[in-house]
């Protein structure tokens, strides 16, 4: 168990064994045999579960502020959260929860149903979640289904392109004026490793941004509306 500056507590998928164990919870955390949480569950105010793929039923809990970090496999039921920070997290499940703020960064493949949503406050790079006969506001549900999120990241590898082409140069300058002893050595590797750098955030960048075929968009399905029609 490890805490930032911020307060804030991690706990990896060791730690989360230790502390469900302590409480006698039922359960291996296998797809068979779940850990199922129904009993109260005092955490810290503020939580990251991290790098977990336990299977974790958590059901009649309340939250304040609750991370899930490059996790899966996590069920909420019946539960109560002020924050849901989903990070880089897939195969998250909720089931007739309160949500008040749902914070998306890179999450996907996440099912919520008849959950109440408050607040998107923010939604990057998320995809294929789906969110099927939830109460959400208007203002929620277009920030959760437009393309790219909250706000497009598209001029980042514009920018990071024009970054390449000037260490580009700069690194080519650099060797040439080392060989005629203006500069000295130093300056190429320090030109040299920025452009190594620049250019390998370019390529993944622009690999994430265009690939949407491969992307589900997120999905608000409203299965009793379907079923009146």
């Amino acid at each position: 168990m490890k805490k930032d500056k911020y307060g804030k507590v991690y706990l990896k998928e060791k730690d989360l064994i230790k502390k469900l164990q302590s409480m006698d919870i039922n359960g291996t955390g296998s797809g068979e045999d779940p850990f199922v949480v129904d009993d109260p569950f005092q955490l810290p105010e503020s939580i990251i579960i991290k790098e977990s793929t336990l299977y974790i039923n958590f059901i009649n809990q309340e939250f304040q502020g609750l991370g899930l970090s490059r996790s899966q496999n996590i069920k909420f039921e019946n539960c109560s959260l002020e924050i849901l920070d989903i990070n880089q997290s897939s195969r998250i499940q909720a089931s007739n929860c309160t949500i008040k703020n749902l914070i998306f960064t890179g999450g996907y493949n996440n099912d919520f149903n008849n959950c109440e949503i408050g607040d998107v406050p923010l939604n990057i790079l998320s995809y294929n979640n789906r969110f099927t006969n939830c109460k959400i506001s208007d203002d929620a549900k277009a920030i959760l289904l437009k393309e790219g999120g909250s706000f497009s990241l598209d001029f980042i590898p514009q920018i990071l392109r024009l970054m390449v082409l000037i260490l580009g140069i700069s690194f080519l300058s650099s060797i040439v004026t080392s060989l005629f002893g203006i500069w000295d050595w130093i300056s190429v590797i320090v030109f040299g490793g920025s452009l190594i750098g620049v250019s390998a955030l370019y390529l993944y960048l622009r690999k994430v941004l265009t690939s949407p075929q491969e992307k589900p968009k997120n999905q608000i399905i409203n299965e009793r509306k379907l079923e009146n029609n």
